[in-house]
């Protein structure tokens, strides 16, 4: 029994060591006021590629016109902590690489105030940005490259305002969000949570999601989608390359304003077809398989779903 009292009595003790320590600052985080020593640069003049690598922060990346990455490193109290134990940074080669450690200790991990690395990136266009999160989320806004790779374990990916040639994006727990982009290819994979992506011009999109809704609406020439479980919504202007839908458990709408050329394919084994798009031909009609055309049907559209309806209007 004395023994019990002992152990009960020590978890008690650490228990408010651990509150205390979250609810006072005891300085022990190496924390100062914000902007107060808080930040620290690198200069971007002949900077061709950045990569981040951080774990247990956010990730928040925003536009600049100076030649100059400015970092700072505070968390939701409003209070900074010193960049340089904390971002280990090396320049080499025109590639600047950070590793950010997060600033928690052992015994704050109950802590509910977040730390965030805010990274200034120069508005030019660099050839790469590359930012892997295990534990944070990744937030962009008003950069441009002509590469750029977001990729977060377990975070939510928000992008938006941006110009690149090649866009990727993934995470395997949490959503992804992007808006307002110009893209030669955009390529999106959530294994656990919805997408996102409105307000956009690509040539190519493809975007595959596990477990959650997919929602794109833009301009695009062609579009691969697949999801395992969750809809599928889609508001686009025309297809001009072969394009596929696919979903395991859910249904398939697609708004198009200009289906000028379209062969329309539509396997299911449950759930019914509707295209009430002026202008559709069918052409065959069976229980488990429907096909059609706009004007001579030269763009192939694959549809299928194993349960779930699919819409075309």
């Amino acid at each position: 029994m004395k023994k019990q009292v002992l152990i009960g009595g020590a978890i008690i003790i650490c228990g408010l060591f651990i509150v205390f320590s979250n609810l006072f600052d005891f300085r022990i985080f190496n924390r100062i006021e914000r902007g107060e020593q808080a930040s620290q640069s690198y200069n971007a003049a002949q900077l061709e590629k950045l990569t981040i690598e951080a774990s247990s922060t956010n990730v928040m990346l925003l536009p600049t016109d100076r030649d100059e990455i400015e970092l700072k490193l505070y968390d939701a109290a409003n209070k900074s902590y010193d960049i340089a134990s904390h971002v280990r940074g090396e320049l080499k080669n025109n590639h600047l690489s950070l590793e950010v450690t997060s600033p928690k200790k052992w015994f704050a991990w109950f802590s509910f105030l977040s730390t965030t690395l805010e990274i200034t990136v120069p508005t030019h266009m660099m050839d790469e940005i590359v930012v892997e999160n295990k534990s944070g989320n990744i937030q962009g806004s008003g950069f441009h490259a002509s590469t750029i790779v977001l990729e977060a374990n377990s975070g939510n990916i928000k992008l938006s305002d941006t110009d690149t040639a090649d866009l990727y994006l993934s995470t395997l727990s949490g959503s992804i969000s992007a808006e307002q982009l110009i893209a030669d290819t955009i390529d999106i994979e959530s294994n656990s949570g919805s997408v996102k992506l409105t307000s956009f011009t690509a040539n190519d999109v493809t975007v595959e999601a596990n477990s959650g809704n997919i929602t794109i609406e833009g301009d695009t020439a062609s579009v691969d989608a697949q999801a395992s479980s969750g809809n599928i919504n889609l508001e686009l202007v025309q297809l001009t390359g072969d394009s596929s839908l696919e979903t395991s458990s859910g249904n398939i709408k697609l708004s198009l304003e200009q289906p000028d050329s379209l062969y329309v394919t539509h396997e299911k084994n449950s759930g019914t077809t509707s295209i009430t798009k002026s202008g559709f031909e069918l052409l065959k009609e069976e229980r488990r398989k429907i096909e059609g055309v706009f004007g001579n049907g030269e763009i192939e559209l694959d549809v299928k779903t194993s349960s779930g309806n699919f819409s075309l209007k």
